[in-house]
């Protein structure tokens, strides 16, 4: 079987973080984690397991709160930190699912919405010109 990648790795547990409904946070996880987080940004490893391991297996509460602890520690928000760094996949996934993280009710609109756009057009294209005017 073939290894996952660490994109394959990041996506998988990120569908799950959003799966608890309630609100569980360690604070003392919250500070480890920030400190782990602020390691691999300095060492530019965000292929490091430690830090896939943290996105793909806490909750999205734990992790808002593990990344407020990041910009208390190190005072810079962890997305500020993760626009330094070059444009490969791996990269970019990351932005988008701790902007998500962070504040979806901003960004899940700009990461869902766009690949709907055609399918709007087309409704819109549909509504105007084959439901009668009344």
């Amino acid at each position: 079987m073939r290894a996952q990648t660490h994109k394959q790795k990041l996506l998988l547990g990120l569908v799950g973080s959003f799966r608890y409904d309630k609100r569980v946070v360690d604070m003392q996880f919250a500070h480890w984690e920030s400190a782990d987080l602020f390691e691999a940004m300095q060492t530019k490893e965000l292929g490091y397991d430690d830090l896939i391991y943290i996105l793909s297996t806490r909750n999205a509460c734990q992790l808002k709160d593990s990344f407020k602890m990041y910009e208390q520690q190190f005072k810079l928000p962890i997305y500020e930190d993760l626009k330094s760094y070059g444009g490969d996949d791996l990269t970019s996934l990351l932005k988008v699912a701790v902007q998500c993280i962070v504040c979806p009710e901003k960004h899940f609109a700009e990461v869902v919405f766009p690949p709907l756009l055609p399918l709007c057009r087309v409704a819109r294209f549909v509504l105007k010109n084959a439901v009668p005017n009344c």
